[in-house]
């Protein structure tokens, strides 16, 4: 019997990012995914600003094929300083 527990997330899988941080980041973020993912559509991002526009959510819609590339996106978005939230 092991001791190691099955995975969270079974891969291939849909999988969505969301970053969040000052208008104008979008790009920034885009940068980030596609460095670890590679080209993605321009119909993988959507970008919702706050109320006032001091903000912008950007959701990346991707197919991550294992957990290391999970990983390393989520590792580009915490060296990134603009970026304020992320999940």
């Amino acid at each position: 019997m092991s001791d190691e527990a099955p995975p969270l997330i079974e891969y291939p899988t849909h999988y969505v990012f969301k970053a969040v941080g000052p208008a104008g980041i979008n790009a920034r973020v885009r940068e980030l995914v596609e460095s670890v993912l590679g080209p993605l559509g321009d119909g993988a991002f959507v970008e919702r600003p706050s109320s006032q526009g001091k903000y912008v959510s950007v959701s990346a819609h991707v197919h991550l094929q294992s957990e290391d590339q999970r990983r390393r996106v989520y590792e580009a978005f915490h060296q990134e300083k603009q970026i304020v939230f992320y999940l």
